[in-house]
């Protein structure tokens, strides 16, 4: 995916499906994330599958997960005029890097899920 690309996704199972797999390195099941329109993640824990739904882009406790995966975030939440609020979430991949990626939406989950994908793009 592009910079542009990541920049114009939209909320859902596209940039979900991205993050359970790429940053959480989850096993998904896309058959049943595409029949259930959420991402059905899979890994095993104690020696047992363990089966959850992840929506990161819509949900703000898997937001939180995602971010938890980055050793140093910044969130800020603007309001230029009332009622028409913006997120910006910041990144940093590596605590000893000055490389940062940066996502902005109106809601914290998509912009969490932004940077991160910002973020992984970066690494490649």
């Amino acid at each position: 995916m592009t910079e542009q690309e990541i920049i114009n996704m939209r909320p859902g199972l596209d940039m979900d499906l991205a993050l359970a797999e790429k940053l959480m390195k989850w096993v998904v099941d896309r058959e049943e994330s595409q029949r259930c329109g959420v991402a059905v993640v899979r890994w095993e824990e104690d020696g047992k599958e363990v089966w959850r739904w992840f929506s990161p882009s819509q949900k703000k406790d898997d937001a939180w997960e995602v971010l938890e995966k980055f050793p140093y975030s910044k969130m800020e939440r603007v309001e230029f005029f009332e009622g028409r609020v913006t997120v910006n979430v910041t990144v940093w991949p590596d605590i000893d890097e000055q490389t940062s990626y940066t996502g902005l939406a109106n809601t914290f989950p998509h912009a969490v899920c932004l940077a991160a994908l910002l973020a992984l793009r970066g690494g490649e």
